[in-house]
C-alpha cells in the first residue's frame, strides 16, 4: 500500500467545499495556513478563518477544522490579495 500524499497548504488561502453543502457556489469554508492533523482517528484540515471572508468578520481569527473525508473540492490561492482580487472580479461581473 502506498502512503497517501497530502497537499501542503502552509502560507496559502484555501476555500473548501464539502459534500454536505446545499449550494456549493454560495457556500464554502475559507481558511489560511491549513495543516493536517488526526483527531479521534479522523483526518482533519485545521487552520484559521481570515478577515474579510465572513459577514461582519464575526469569525475572523477563529480556528477551524474540517474533516478531510467530506471535502469534495478545494481552491488554493497564494495570498489574501489574490483571493480578494478574484472575489471582486466575480462581483463586478455580476453587476454587468
Amino acid at each position: 500500500m502506498t502512503e497517501e500524499v497530502l497537499p501542503d497548504f502552509s502560507g496559502k488561502v484555501v476555500v473548501l467545499y464539502m459534500s454536505n453543502d446545499t449550494d456549493p457556489q454560495q457556500s464554502g469554508s475559507t481558511m489560511v495556513d491549513g495543516e493536517f492533523e488526526l483527531q479521534g482517528g479522523k483526518l482533519f484540515l485545521h487552520g484559521t478563518i481570515p478577515e474579510g471572508v465572513t459577514d461582519s468578520d464575526w469569525a475572523a481569527g477563529v480556528e477551524m477544522a474540517v474533516a478531510w473525508e467530506h471535502v469534495v473540492e478545494y481552491l488554493v490561492f497564494e495570498s489574501m490579495d489574490e483571493y480578494f482580487e478574484r472575489v471582486q472580479r466575480v462581483h463586478r461581473e455580476k453587476l454587468h
